[in-house]
C-alpha cells in the first residue's frame, strides 16, 4: 500500500536496541535533537488489527515529556484498511488542537527593553514590562509582551526571560519567542515568520513652522479677486472726480464755498483717503456734496470691515504649513534637527541605502562640530520643538505623542508639521521560520486579532493620532457582464481594487466567507446582476422568495413588501443616497444682495442711524452755545461729523467746551464698539461652517434650474423610475424626461459624476455615500468637502442580511452572524468597504470675494452718487433762484 501510493518506507526492527542507537543520524542524517514530525504508532492486535496511537512530544529539548494517546483500531486486509471502532475522542478534533497543552515546555523568551539599564535585576525588567505606567515607554514591546502573556494561559507554557538583542536571538534559535514585534523586512523573512499585525510603526520628523513661514505676500491681496480691486479703485477715481466737479460747482454756482478749488489730485486723495479710513481736512459745503462724501464712507467702511474680517478668518484657521514635505527638502533646510536615541533611529539613519537619508545624515549630523548634540531624548526634543519653531525631533510617533499631550497647548498641537522619514508600516509578532510551534501560536494571534485584544493592547501603549481641537448563496454583481467565466467573477469578488464597484455585494462576499468556515459548509452560487426588478421580483431578492436560493449574500433594504416571505437576520450595513453638490456660483462664497448689512437686522441699523441723528443735533446744539466767532457749523455739517465718527473717520471739526466733547468721545465710543461688534459677526461668520444652498428638499431641487446627474446603478435607477413618492416622481420628471440634455449626460458613472460635481458649482450627483464618497476623498481637496451640499434621496436606513421566511437555517444563520459581530469580524470587513462619513477640514483656504458678490455694495455706492449728484443739481437752482429774486 504505501508503494502504491509512492511512500517511501525504511523498516527498523525495534527489537535490536542497537537499531535506535543513532536512528537520526543514521536515517534522518541530521544531528538534530528533535524533529517536526507527525508520527502515529501502530501496534498489531491480531492478524488484521491494528491499533494506532497519536505520539507526540511537545519538545523534548524545551523539558516536553512523551504522550502517547490511543486512537482508533483498523481492520486490514491485502487491499484496504477500514476503521473497525473509535478507542477515544481524539478523532473529534485537529491533531493541533490535541497539542495545545504546552504546560511542561519552558520558551525562551526574548525580551527587549531600551529604557532600563540592560544590567538591571530581571525583577526590575520584568515589573516594567508587566506594568501600565509610562505606557509609552517601550510601547511596541510592551504591546507584544501582553499577547504573550494572553497566549501562555492559553497553552500554559512556561517562559524563562532572556533581555538583550532580541531580533538576533530570534534567529539563531536562541530564543522561541520575542517580545518585540517588528518590521518584516526581505533579509528577516529568510529566518523569521510573521503571525499578525499588532501595531502601527512610523518614524516621522516633527516641527513647528518657523516664524518666517507666516502669511504669504500676497495674503493682503488675496480677500477680494484683482475684478474687485479694480473696479473699487474705478469707483474710487470716479467719485474723486465727482468731488473735483462738486467743488467747482460750489465755486461758481453757490455763496457757501472753499477759498481755494482743491485739484482733481486733491480731490481724489480726498476720496482714497475715505477708502484707507483716513479724516479728510477739506469738504463740500453743499448738502448734495455732503452727501455724496458721506455715500463713499459708508462704502469705504463696509468694504474695509469685510476685508478685515477675511484675513482675521485666515489668521484665526488652521496654521500656516511649512512648504518643507520631504526629507531632502529637510536636509537641504537651515533648520537644526535632533534625533531619538533608541537603536533603531540610529540604525536606520547610519545604514539606509536611500539619498535623502544620506543627505539627511551627512548634513545634519556629521557636519556639526559636535555630532552627540543632535542625540535627544523624546521629551527633550519635543520640549524643544514646542519652544524653539523650526527645531525638528525625529523619532516614533507613539513616542513623542505622549509629550506633545502633556506639554503642548491645543494651538501648539495645530501649529505641528510632521515630515515621514520611513515609510509607514505594521511591526508583526514574529516566530522563527522553522519553529515547531509556528502554525499553534499563528492561530492564537489570529484568535486574538479578531476578538479585539490585540486592538486593545494596541490602543493603550501606542497612540497613533494627535487631537486637536451548504446553502446557496445568491450574490449580485453589477460591474462585470454575467457571461464571463466564473475565474473572473471570483476574483473580482475577492479583490479589494476600485472598492467602489459593487461595493455591497463584495462586501457581503467577503464577510460571509468567515461563515462557511464557521458552518463548515459548502457554497453552491447563484450570479445575478440586480437585486431586484421591482420591490418583490426578480433578481437577487426574487431567487430567495422563490426558494431558488437559501442566504443573499448582498444585503437589502427590508421594506414591508419584503417583509411578507423574508424574515431579517442581523444589520449588515447604512444604506444612504444622496444628492450631492457644491453651492451654485452665486452663493459660493456665501454672500447675498444684502451680506453687507447682515450682520445686524433692519432695526439695528435704523437705531444706529436714529441715534447718529440725535448725535448730530446735538453736536449742532453745541456748537450754537458755544458761540463761536468765526462761523457757526450747520445741522448737516454737525451731522456729517456724526456719521463720520460711525465711519470711523476722524473729525476736522470738535467742540471746545468739557460737555461738548465728553459727547463726542461718548459718540466715538459707541461708534468703535458697533464697528468691533460688526466685524467679530464677519469674522464668526467665516470661521464657521460654509454657507449651504437654500435648496434642501428634493422638491426643492426639482424646481431649481440646476442639471442633475444620476448613478446608473441598478437599484437607484429602479428607485428613480419607480418611485411613487411625489417629489421623487416630479425629480424625475423635469430633470431627466424633460431634459433637453442627452442620457448619457445625465446617466454618468460615479466617477465623473463626483469630478463634475468639484468643476462645476450647482451641478448635481445622485449618489450612493459608500460609492461616491470614495471619489470625494480621491478628487476634492479639504475646503471643496466643506461647501458639499447633500439632500437625501431617500431616508438612510439599515440593509439586512435575510433569509426566506420558513428557512430551516434562521436560527443557525442568526446565531453565526451575530457572533461575528460580536467578534468585530463583520465590522473589519465593513470599515475597509464602507465609507460612511466626510471629513471638513478648512486649512487656510481664503474666502476671495469676487466682483459678482460685490457689485450690490458698488450698485449702493453709484446709487447714494446719483442722489447726491441730484440734490447738488436741486441746490444749484435753488441757489440760482434766490440769487435772481
Amino acid at each position: 500500500m504505501l508503494n502504491q501510493n509512492g511512500i517511501f518506507s525504511q523498516y527498523i526492527d525495534l527489537q535490536n536496541p542497537d537499531n535506535l542507537a543513532n536512528v537520526h543520524k543514521e536515517y534522518l542524517d541530521s544531528d538534530l535533537v528533535s524533529l517536526n514530525a507527525d508520527v502515529t504508532y501502530v501496534s498489531r492486535q491480531d492478524e488484521e488489527r491494528f491499533i494506532l496511537h497519536d505520539v507526540y512530544n511537545k519538545g523534548s529539548h524545551l523539558g516536553g515529556k512523551l504522550n502517547i494517546t490511543v486512537d482508533r483500531t483498523l481492520q486490514c486486509n491485502r487491499s484496504h484498511c477500514q476503521v473497525k471502532e473509535y478507542l477515544s475522542e481524539l478523532h473529534l478534533r485537529p491533531r493541533l488542537q490535541h497539542r495545545m497543552d504546552l504546560s511542561s515546555v519552558t520558551f525562551r523568551l526574548a525580551a527587549l527593553v531600551s529604557v532600563l539599564p540592560i544590567n538591571s535585576s530581571e525583577e526590575e525588567l520584568l515589573e516594567f514590562l508587566n506594568s501600565d505606567r509610562d505606557s509609552h515607554m517601550d510601547s511596541i514591546s510592551r504591546i507584544g509582551n501582553r499577547l504573550i502573556m494572553h497566549t501562555q494561559e492559553i497553552l500554559g507554557f512556561n517562559v524563562q526571560d532572556a533581555f538583550g538583542g532580541a531580533i538576533g536571538m530570534l534567529t539563531n534559535e536562541s530564543a522561541e519567542l520575542c517580545t518585540t514585534p517588528f518590521v518584516p523586512s526581505w533579509n528577516r523573512l529568510h529566518y523569521v515568520h510573521p503571525m499578525t499585525e499588532q501595531a502601527q510603526f512610523r518614524a516621522v520628523c516633527m516641527f513647528r513652522t518657523p516664524h518666517n513661514a507666516g502669511i504669504k505676500a500676497a495674503v493682503f491681496l488675496e480677500p477680494f479677486m484683482p475684478s474687485v480691486w479694480f473696479a473699487f479703485a474705478g469707483l474710487l477715481i470716479f467719485a474723486g472726480v465727482l468731488l473735483w466737479m462738486i467743488f467747482h460747482l460750489e465755486r461758481h454756482w453757490m455763496q457757501r464755498c472753499l477759498d481755494f478749488i482743491p485739484s482733481l489730485l486733491s480731490s481724489c486723495l480726498i476720496s482714497f483717503g475715505a477708502a484707507c479710513i483716513q479724516g479728510s481736512y477739506l469738504m463740500p459745503k453743499s448738502a448734495g456734496g455732503r452727501l455724496a462724501f458721506i455715500a463713499v464712507m459708508l462704502t469705504s467702511f463696509l468694504m474695509y470691515n469685510y476685508y478685515t474680517s477675511i484675513v482675521v478668518s485666515t489668521l484665526l484657521g488652521s496654521p500656516v504649513r511649512s512648504n518643507i514635505r520631504t526629507i531632502q527638502q529637510l536636509a537641504d533646510s537651515s533648520l537644526d534637527v535632533g534625533f531619538d536615541t533608541v537603536p533603531f533611529t540610529k540604525t536606520y539613519l547610519v545604514s539606509s541605502p536611500r539619498p535623502d537619508i544620506r543627505s539627511l545624515y551627512k548634513q545634519k549630523v556629521e557636519s556639526k562640530r559636535d555630532p552627540n548634540s543632535v542625540w535627544l531624548s523624546p521629551e527633550e526634543g519635543v520640549i524643544r520643538v514646542r519652544d524653539q519653531p523650526g527645531f525638528v525631533y525625529t523619532s516614533e510617533a507613539s513616542f513623542m505623542y505622549h509629550f506633545v499631550e502633556k506639554h503642548y497647548l491645543p494651538r501648539e498641537i495645530s501649529d505641528l508639521n510632521e515630515i515621514i522619514l520611513r515609510p509607514e508600516s505594521a511591526v508583526y509578532g514574529m516566530v522563527h521560520l522553522n519553529s515547531t510551534y509556528r502554525q499553534l501560536l499563528t492561530q492564537l494571534q489570529v484568535r486574538m486579532l479578531e476578538t479585539g485584544i490585540t486592538s486593545k493592547q494596541s490602543r493603550f501603549f501606542s497612540k497613533t493620532k494627535l487631537h486637536t481641537f451548504s446553502n446557496s448563496f445568491v450574490i449580485q454583481v453589477t460591474a462585470l457582464p454575467l457571461n464571463v467565466s466564473k475565474k473572473e467573477i471570483f476574483d473580482f469578488m475577492n479583490s479589494k481594487y476600485r472598492i467602489q464597484l459593487d461595493t455591497y455585494g463584495r462586501l457581503g462576499y467577503q464577510a460571509r466567507q468567515p461563515l462557511r468556515d464557521m458552518l463548515d459548509c459548502k457554497f453552491k452560487y447563484i450570479f445575478r446582476d440586480r437585486w431586484s426588478d421591482g420591490n418583490a421580483t426578480g433578481g437577487m431578492i426574487g431567487d430567495l422568495i422563490l426558494d431558488k436560493a437559501d442566504l443573499a449574500i448582498a444585503p437589502f433594504i427590508y421594506s414591508f413588501d419584503r417583509a411578507l416571505f423574508l424574515q431579517p437576520i442581523t444589520k449588515f450595513s447604512v444604506f444612504r443616497e444622496i444628492c450631492m453638490f457644491r453651492n451654485p456660483r452665486s452663493v459660493s462664497a456665501g454672500l447675498s444682495a444684502t451680506e453687507f448689512l447682515q450682520p445686524f437686522s433692519g432695526g439695528v441699523w435704523l437705531t444706529f442711524a436714529l441715534i447718529l441723528l440725535l448725535a448730530g443735533c446735538l453736536l449742532w446744539v453745541t456748537f450754537i452755545l458755544e458761540r463761536r466767532k468765526q462761523w457757526k457749523p450747520s445741522l448737516l455739517t454737525s451731522c456729517l461729523l456724526s456719521f463720520g465718527a460711525g465711519c470711523i473717520q476722524g473729525a476736522w471739526l470738535t467742540p471746545r467746551s468739557m460737555g461738548g466733547r465728553m459727547a463726542f468721545f461718548a459718540l466715538m465710543v459707541t461708534s468703535f464698539l458697533m464697528y468691533n461688534y460688526y466685524t467679530s459677526i464677519v469674522v464668526s461668520k467665516l470661521l464657521g461652517q460654509p454657507i449651504k444652498s437654500n435648496i434642501r428638499t428634493l422638491q426643492q431641487l426639482a424646481d431649481s434650474n440646476l442639471d442633475v446627474g444620476i448613478e446608473p446603478a441598478i437599484y437607484t435607477r429602479i428607485y428613480v423610475e419607480t418611485s411613487e413618492e411625489p417629489d421623487v416622481r416630479d425629480l424625475y420628471r423635469k430633470k431627466v424626461l424633460a431634459s433637453k440634455r442627452s442620457p448619457d449626460l445625465i446617466w454618468i458613472p460615479t466617477e465623473a459624476g463626483v469630478l463634475s460635481v468639484r468643476d462645476q458649482e450647482g451641478f448635481v450627483y445622485i449618489t450612493g455615500v459608500a460609492t461616491g464618497y470614495e471619489f470625494v476623498r480621491k478628487h476634492f481637496l479639504a475646503h471643496q468637502i466643506c461647501e458639499l451640499n447633500e439632500i437625501p434621496l431617500r431616508d438612510a436606513s439599515h440593509t439586512h442580511s435575510v433569509l426566506a421566511k420558513r428557512s430551516p437555517y434562521a436560527e443557525l444563520l442568526k446565531l453565526s452572524e451575530l457572533r461575528m459581530l460580536e467578534t468585530g469580524v463583520h465590522f473589519k470587513h465593513e470599515r475597509s468597504w464602507m465609507e460612511t462619513k466626510l471629513h471638513c477640514y478648512q486649512h487656510n483656504h481664503t474666502v476671495a470675494v469676487g466682483l459678482e458678490y460685490a457689485a450690490p455694495l458698488f450698485i449702493i455706492l453709484l446709487g447714494a452718487i446719483i442722489l447726491c449728484v441730484g440734490i447738488l443739481g436741486l441746490e444749484v437752482i435753488w441757489h440760482r433762484h434766490c440769487t435772481l429774486h
